[in-house]
């Protein structure tokens, strides 16, 4: 896929979380519309909901061909040729449940459906890295990234001991990238906020404060305003890189966007 893409892909999940996490349940700022497989049919997301009533046991078998992206900034039409479309598709799915109060085991559900596709663990080492193609190099880091980015979303479908698991894994896996590809430990790759996050507030909902605050504060640490949140990431320059300023530069609008949907609710 071409940086380009995948970047505004990356763009559109941060924003369609953060309206989750407002309330924002696909209402139009930014939503996910259902079509079915061949001639382009909407799916109304009635219909799709009402497929499975008040679980999600039938997602797996979802008869779903194509999702419409649209923001402010992006309309973009998604195939099941790359894992995005199961990742979006699910997130849809979260944030209709969520709108439901989470039904019993239907985000249980989801997060079977995103580990039946997650993308498959391959961690490279510098060597085997140097003898891939432009191609395929690039191709290594985004199923790299969308890694990170199933086991976070499944983390922020669930609460307490699931919601830590899944983002101890997340780490776990970054813990083994900076490994194999001789990176120093920690502030490599910025998901890696999302999982610590997530880690904490699933110490929260578990009423664990102290354990908690300990995750959170990985977070926030050194960040105390937006300048603050320039200078760590021009020491991070490998954490996102934004096509449209170059490597190691992010765009106001970027850092804008990473404020709102990490830094503001960790504080």
């Amino acid at each position: 896929m071409h940086e380009a893409t995948f970047r505004s892909l990356e763009r559109f999940n941060i924003r369609y979380d953060i309206a989750i996490d407002q309330e924002d349940f696909n209402s139009g700022r930014q939503s996910i519309k259902f079509f079915k497989l061949g001639p382009l049919v909407e799916i109304p997301s009635t219909e799709f909901e009402n497929s499975f009533g008040r679980s999600a046991t039938r997602l797996a078998e979802h008869e779903v061909g194509q999702l419409r992206l649209q923001d402010q900034t992006v309309s973009h039409m998604l195939g099941p040729e790359t894992p995005w479309f199961n990742l979006l598709l699910a997130k849809r799915v979260r944030a209709y449940f969520q709108e439901e109060g989470n039904p019993p085991d239907s985000l249980n559900e989801v997060a079977r459906f995103l580990l039946m596709h997650l993308p498959q663990k391959d961690v490279k080492n510098t060597d085997e890295l140097a003898k891939l193609s432009v191609e395929q190099r690039d191709e290594y880091h985004q199923l790299k990234i969308l890694r990170i980015l199933y086991l976070n979303e499944i983390s922020a479908g669930h609460k307490k001991e699931l919601s830590i698991g899944y983002a101890d894994m997340a780490i776990a896996f970054i813990s083994e990238i900076e490994r194999a590809e001789k990176l120093a430990k920690g502030g490599n790759i910025i998901y890696e906020l999302v999982a610590l996050f997530n880690a904490g507030r699933g110490h929260q909902h578990a009423q664990q404060a102290q354990q908690a605050l300990v995750w959170l504060d990985q977070v926030i640490a050194g960040k105390n305003n937006m300048l603050d949140w320039v200078e760590w990431l021009d020491e991070h320059p490998n954490m996102y890189i934004s096509e449209d300023h170059g490597y190691g530069k992010i765009s106001e609008t970027d850092l804008a966007l990473w404020v709102e949907y990490i830094f503001i609710p960790a504080n």
